[in-house]
């Protein structure tokens, strides 16, 4: 079995959706499409930590092949028959413009998905327009939507990812939540956020908090966090052991998002050392330096008091025996520990090892340089680390010279000799145990010492 890039099937994952590769949220999806094609529909909150996934359950939801074919004995019978459908619009906020409104995002998105929609073809609606006032592009979206239930038999629902953006920014008036709700008896919607509403809205009398079902997207069961490790890595040949699945639950947790990334990092050390043994014992110095696990990790990090909740999570991954059940209990709620036989315990021994670090009390291992190499990538160059990084991903493989070079300079302006500069720069930095050896003629290979 080869270490390529192409063939990680965990890597596959991160860069491209795939509704077969959906593992976890079984009741929530379900209970959702049972909702939505009801003849009185509600609109829905979920809110999760950053690594809960929402984006990925939004995805699902809209993906032609995702849970609308998986879960389809819950749609009411005429969605199953075709007299009516449903029409997704996602919509990121992150992409809410400081001169613009969020009604006006909104109808630009469903403007787009009608575009490409083959389901109805007979619907004249004026192209979004950026001057527009705010309640202009409110009335047009709502006339686009009672035009799709009316007259379509298409009911919208509008899927709002990161949608506490537009709340803690002051972009969402009082006014427009009432035109929120009074959208919600045309349009579904299924809003993401990483608090319950009520915790992002200053006003307690927000119609937000009655237009919403909340629901809270935390870690996912075991069952389905077992399926993400062995399904993957089965399907290309790998047969994980259950001693195997149970340390990369311990090291991962069950956060979809970093369970993947711990596992696209196992199996990278598991096709090049062969030997599972070693494979675990390096793989948590392999996590703790990858920029995405400590990003999230600094991430979660900071969504907690500093007063309260940080001082509990440093007496967890100190391994206290008791620790005050008040503060406990919301860090417990999120995900971030579990009650074990009494004793809490982290989510993930990666987050406790992570934790340590911030408290000086361990200082990671370090027998491939994994610290050093950490410092090494954050100091390189755009081009110096697009290339470390394409090696990396093929690590113990020869690598091209052109694919390499096709792969980092995009506009086909990487020469040989540029090439052969990054490397000189690699080779002068890397820490001890790592080597980029030159396979004459052909290319280059990356190396880690067992």
């Amino acid at each position: 079995m080869t270490n390529d890039f192409a063939a990680n099937p965990y890597m596959a994952m991160l860069l491209q959706f795939d509704p077969s590769r959906v593992y976890g949220w079984e009741q929530e999806v379900m209970g959702l499409l049972q909702n939505i094609t009801q003849r009185q529909s509600d609109s829905h909150g979920f809110y999760g930590l950053r690594a809960a996934g929402k984006t990925t359950f939004l995805r699902y939801l809209q993906h032609p092949k995702g849970a609308m074919i998986r879960y389809r004995q819950v749609l009411a019978p005429e969605y199953v028959a075709g007299k009516r459908r449903l029409l997704w619009v996602y919509i990121s906020f992150h992409y809410l413009q400081d001169d613009s409104g969020i009604f006006l995002l909104m109808y630009e998105q469903l403007y787009e998905s009608l575009a490409v929609t083959t389901f109805i073809t007979a619907l004249d609606l004026p192209a979004p327009d950026p001057y527009d006032a705010e309640s202009n592009s409110y009335q047009t979206l709502l006339d686009a939507v009672k035009q799709l239930q009316l007259n379509h038999m298409t009911r919208v629902v509008f899927l709002m990812d990161d949608f506490d953006v537009a709340l803690k920014g002051g972009d969402v008036s009082l006014e427009e939540e009432h035109q929120l709700r009074f959208l919600g008896r045309f349009a579904s919607m299924v809003i993401m956020t990483e608090e319950p509403v009520a915790n992002l809205n200053r006003d307690p009398s927000s119609p937000l908090l009655g237009l919403l079902q909340q629901h809270k997207l935390g870690l996912i069961e075991e069952p389905a966090a077992r399926s993400l490790i062995t399904e993957p890595a089965a399907s290309c040949g790998l047969d994980l052991s259950a001693h195997e699945v149970d340390h990369l639950l311990d090291v991962g947790g069950r956060f979809p998002f970093l369970l993947t990334l711990t596992c696209e990092t196992y199996y990278n050390l598991r096709t090049s050392f062969e030997d599972a043994a070693k494979a675990q014992g390096q793989l948590q110095d392999y996590l703790i330096v990858r920029s995405e696990i400590r990003q999230t990790f600094m991430l979660l990090w900071n969504r907690c008091t500093a007063h309260e909740e940080q001082p509990l999570l440093l007496q967890v991954a100190a391994g206290a025996s008791e620790v005050n059940p008040r503060i406990a209990a919301p860090l417990r709620d999120r995900g971030l520990i579990y009650l074990k036989k009494g004793t809490y315990h982290l989510f993930s021994t990666t987050f406790r090892l992570f934790l340590q670090e911030l408290s000086g009390q361990h200082a990671v291992s370090q027998p491939s340089g994994a610290v050093h190499l950490n410092t090494f990538v954050e100091n390189l160059s755009p081009v110096d680390r697009a290339v470390f990084m394409y090696l990396t991903h093929h690590s113990n493989t020869v690598c091209e010279f052109q694919r390499i070079q096709e792969a980092v300079w995009t506009e086909g302006d990487g020469t040989k000799r540029a090439l052969e500069a990054a490397i000189h720069r690699l080779r002068n930095g890397l820490p001890a145990g790592h080597t980029i050896k030159n396979v004459r003629g052909r290319g280059y290979k990356y190396i880690v010492m067992a």
